[in-house]
């Protein structure tokens, strides 16, 4: 998966992100305090439990796509919470401009591209060039949170 394709991948999949970070959250397997150096231990369920929720979730395995006999295809997220960072602060970049309805049209509502250029009054080309900068801005978050290497 290239770059555009992971960006849009979490833009598309918020929802199922956010239920599978949860989710990772409450089968309790996010590490947990197991004592320093190995010569103490902490049982405290409340302390182990405060950590679990503050302690980044390293990976998730998301469900996207139609579903075969069943089942659907996976893939597995590094950083999660940091690319559902990048989603709502790209939404917040560009809330309540054109930028900000194409977001919401595409990857919310699922609306296709000439639909959403004719009720906003723009061409398909300029449809597409909002929709770059979308991507550049959210690539630009997340090599400055380091979960993409700058030169991707």
């Amino acid at each position: 998966m290239d770059t555009k394709e992971l960006i849009e991948f979490c833009f598309y999949n918020e929802q199922a992100i956010k239920q599978a970070v949860y989710e990772k959250r409450e089968d309790g397997c996010v590490p947990k305090t197991g004592g320093g150096g190995g010569h103490c231990k902490i049982s405290d369920t409340t302390a182990n439990k405060a950590i679990t929720n503050v302690m980044p979730v390293p990976v998730v395995l998301v469900e996207y796509g139609i579903a075969y006999n069943g089942k659907r295809d996976t893939f597995a997220l590094k950083n999660p919470e940091q690319w559902l960072k990048v989603v709502e602060w790209t939404r917040e970049q560009y809330a309540d401009t054109q930028r900000g309805d194409i977001m919401k049209a595409r990857y919310v509502d699922g609306e296709r591209r000439f639909i959403t250029a004719k009720r906003l009054g723009i061409s398909t080309q300029l449809y597409s060039v909002m929709l770059t900068d979308l991507l550049t801005f959210a690539k630009g978050l997340a090599i400055g949170m380091g979960i993409l290497p700058p030169k991707h």
